[in-house]
């Protein structure tokens, strides 16, 4: 995705092999940031990229989530659980879409290549 960027800035389409580790951002509190690497079979391919970040983007959302959740189930604030836990399951279920979607997007677009090489 960085690689992406820099190209687009220069009217370039960025050419990443496949298998490449792309740096990602995970936020592991309010105050600092833990780097994390996203190994993408088809780094090319815009629908993977996409599909890839959002699915990166609902897995920390349903994680920070949980973490509230935690929390408030450990201060046995019960208002804020009640209020936490619906937004847990339709996180989850956001995730489990996107991982359906991927799955998806790879056979349909992918399969024959895939297949090909074998």
């Amino acid at each position: 995705m960085i690689l992406q960027a820099a190209a687009a800035k220069q009217g370039q389409a960025a050419k990443i092999a496949p298998g490449t580790a792309v740096p990602a951002m995970m936020k592991s509190s309010p105050h600092h940031r833990i780097p994390q690497v996203t190994i993408l079979n088809y780094p090319n391919c815009e629908d993977c990229t996409r599909l890839w970040s959002a699915y990166s983007k609902a897995t920390r959302d349903h994680f920070e989530l949980e973490q509230q959740l935690h929390r408030a189930n450990s201060s046995m604030d019960h208002l804020a659980v009640q209020r936490i836990l619906p937004l847990v399951e339709e996180a989850a279920a956001a995730r489990e879409k996107l991982r359906t979607q991927i799955a998806a997007h790879e056979d349909s677009a992918h399969g024959a290549a895939d297949a090909a090489k074998a």
